[in-house]
């Protein structure tokens, strides 16, 4: 462990956060005190869940299999061990680092097999949009320029996904049930999702060098 490839955490001040006894989540040396979750591949996007505090993350896959996580302390997301459900790679278990138990690997929440590249995620604290899509997640994608929309389950410890999607699995962008998770399209390469003061959503598009501001229509 170096300092790449996971989330960190500090205080205002830089240093590294620990209990009374000096010890961080995985570890008590430099920069293993630093870790809130490991074994990130290239993550983009990260919000906390104005709710329950939870922080989810997005993260581009290899070459397949993008995924949307639910990052608790110590989540160790797997990559170079496996991506996607971990189903796919039985050996995969026995062969990734927990930090005699520290860390723990969770399943992504969801994965879209064929990349997308996600890139930000926000939730939509604001009422803006209307009440249904109240501390939803918004998801922009880089590749395919589309904005997705997922709700939450009850106690938002998972998503709630369409019943066509209860694999958790998109197998191409056009498969059954993509129509349910997609908000938007037509946006470019996203790069990064905000809220604005005023409570609207705002999507980057690195590809068309412009800010869009998400609106609901009059009627």
């Amino acid at each position: 462990m170096d300092g790449r490839a996971g989330i960190l955490r500090l205080t205002l001040e830089g240093n590294p956060v620990v209990d009374d006894k000096g010890h961080g989540i995985i570890g008590e040396t430099f920069p293993l005190n630093l870790y809130y979750a490991y074994g990130i591949h290239n993550g983009f996007g990260m919000d906390f869940d104005p709710i329950t505090g939870i922080l989810w993350n997005t993260e581009p896959g290899h070459w397949i299999n993008d995924e949307i996580n639910s990052v608790r302390p110590g989540f160790n997301s797997g990559y170079g061990i496996v991506q996607g459900l971990s189903k796919y790679f039985p050996a995969a278990p026995f062969a990734l680092v927990n930090f005699n138990g520290s860390g723990k690997y969770n399943e992504p929440e969801f994965v879209w097999t064929q990349k997308v590249v996600p890139t930000g995620l926000k939730f939509l604290t604001s009422e803006k949009l209307g009440s249904q899509y109240h501390n939803d997640i918004f998801v922009g994608a880089f590749l395919d320029g589309r904005l997705y929309h997922f709700d939450l389950n009850q106690n938002r410890t998972h998503l709630l996904l369409p019943s066509e999607l209860s694999s958790k699995v998109l197998q191409n962008w056009n498969s059954t049930g993509f129509k349910d998770i997609v908000f938007g399209t037509g946006f470019g390469g996203i790069s990064s999702l905000n809220i604005g003061p005023d409570g609207y959503l705002y999507v980057v598009s690195v590809e068309h060098g412009k800010v869009y501001r998400i609106m609901p229509t009059n009627n």
